[in-house]
């Protein structure tokens, strides 16, 4: 299932930055009247975060006009550079909320701490919203920040975020439909909660890692989370398999275990749809890895993204999968 959302929550973005439809739409590669006043439908949410970043860039604010505190381009590269090298994923939640804060000027987000849970908590009820945007507008703006939040915080500390996140809160009366842009969630989704809230276990949020300053954009790894395993007819079990493979876990066994089962029992369940471990770990570094040579990436510096060894393992590894080393996959014309 492809996840979705409708297409008047881009109009309205658009119209609210006083932007051409037509003219955002050919720079994301789109139909240009697929934004048109009489268009209706849905759109993949990957295109939402992509028609985002234009407007943000052409505007200036990466509120999008939205809120009338603008926030600067950059502004999310600024909290990054304020992650020290090692900590925890709730050390790195607190100072991306406390960032937040003083960049728009008031109390929106919030670190708590439960029995069980580390809760990243948004409390838009004196967010400084621009008049035209409506609540169902504000729900999808706020949710979609959600997104972008844990993906954020992805990007600090993959294993920790993706295995850690137990739940949603949103604020929204009910969910709008099955294929709607809250389908990204692979975790259950409280709704009619009095603010938006994502909750960590405390085994994952509490536990002592070094960050990462290399994993991208935020964007990009909103693109990477849709496209392996949230934007296809994959099952639930390999689409969760393929999310901790992502997130830096390529040993089974530990697979196995931020699951909550036994080897033999991934085992059997990958087996009963006719997949096995090693070849969806195979795929999904297969394809990251030609990702991160595309992006320009050296391959000694993709090997150590990958997690694999050394450069030699690599290059053994990625000639064995696609017939060429990573050098020739990247320059065909060298043999």
């Amino acid at each position: 299932m492809t996840v979705r959302f409708h297409v008047r929550h881009a109009q309205r973005l658009i119209a609210g930055a006083g932007l051409d439809p037509a003219g955002i739409a050919k720079a994301a590669g789109l139909p240009e009247h697929v934004l048109g006043d009489d268009a209706n439908g849905e759109l993949p949410l990957v295109e939402y975060f992509r028609l985002r970043s234009l407007v943000m860039e052409q505007v200036r604010d990466e509120t999008c006009h939205l809120s009338e505190r603008q926030l600067l381009p950059g502004s999310t590269e600024f909290v990054r550079q304020h992650i020290p090298e090692e900590g925890t994923l709730t050390d790195a939640m607190r100072i991306v909320a406390t960032s937040y804060n003083l960049l728009h000027g008031g109390e929106f987000n919030r670190v708590e701490e439960t029995s069980s849970h580390i809760v990243f908590s948004v409390d838009d009820n004196t967010f400084p919203y621009t008049p035209e945007v409506t609540a169902d507008e504000a729900f999808f703006l706020m949710e979609t920040t959600l997104v972008f939040l844990h993906a954020f915080l992805s990007t600090i500390a993959p294993a920790p975020a993706v295995r850690g996140l137990s739940r949603v809160r949103v604020k929204r009366p009910h969910a709008p439909s099955a294929e709607s842009h809250l389908a990204f969630w692979r975790v259950p989704i409280e709704m009619q909660a009095q603010e938006y809230s994502l909750l960590y276990t405390r085994e994952e949020a509490d536990a002592q890692i070094r960050f990462r300053r290399d994993e991208g954009t935020v964007d990009g790894r909103i693109d990477q989370m849709l496209r392996y395993g949230r934007t296809s007819d994959q099952t639930p079990i390999e689409s969760q398999v393929a999310g901790f493979i992502e997130a830096g876990l390529h040993d089974q066994a530990a697979v196995a275990a931020a699951m909550g089962v036994s080897t033999a029992t991934l085992r059997r369940y990958l087996s009963a749809q006719g997949l096995s471990f090693r070849g969806l770990r195979q795929r999904i570094l297969d394809e990251k890895a030609k990702w991160l040579i595309a992006d320009g990436l050296p391959p000694v510096e993709v090997a150590e993204r990958l997690g694999f060894s050394d450069v030699r393992s690599f290059n053994r590894a990625f000639k064995a999968w696609n017939g060429v080393t990573p050098k020739g996959y990247g320059h065909p014309e060298v043999s």
